[in-house]
């Protein structure tokens, strides 16, 4: 029996923010990279391999298509892949900054007021480097970095 059928019980469902509150994460490699590449945004995914991904600690939510990875203390690959599910966004940031996410990078736009929301800070950006998408964007955003206001 997987922990969250013993904290929910099998014959329901739990909504994603109960999933996250109760903080059980799927961390299967494999399941992690077919949530994460359900993406409706694919040209804005990190490159990761399934050996990059095997380095990293990987937390998906068990019933859903959401999830983030740590390397090291570097939050990436945070997604919600899940059409009907909204509003998580601040409790799955601050579950990563839990589990001691620090750091992270993003192109500049509608994530940065997100995440500074959220308590991360800038401290640099850079002009839009094509070589860091698998697709050119249109717009052509800064990258962003953040860290943490708790860990600076």
């Amino acid at each position: 029996m997987r922990l969250y059928e013993a904290i929910f019980g099998d014959s329901i469902k739990p909504s994603a923010i109960e999933e996250i509150m109760a903080d059980v994460w799927d961390t299967d490699v494999s399941r992690f990279m077919d949530s994460l590449h359900k993406s409706r945004k694919p040209e804005y995914l990190s490159d990761f391999s399934e050996k990059d991904f095997g380095n990293m600690r990987v937390f998906k939510l068990p019933n859903y298509d959401i999830g983030f990875a740590l390397d090291g203390d570097e939050i990436v690959a945070v997604h919600n892949n899940e059409s009907g599910v909204r509003g998580i966004g601040d409790l799955l940031i601050q579950s990563a900054v839990k589990h001691g996410g620090k750091r992270l990078s993003h192109f500049d736009g509608y994530l940065s007021d997100f995440y500074e929301k959220n308590g991360f800070v800038e401290y640099r950006r850079e002009p839009y480097d094509p070589s860091l998408v698998k697709t050119q964007l249109a717009n052509k955003p800064d990258v962003i970095w953040r860290v943490h206001k708790d860990t600076r």
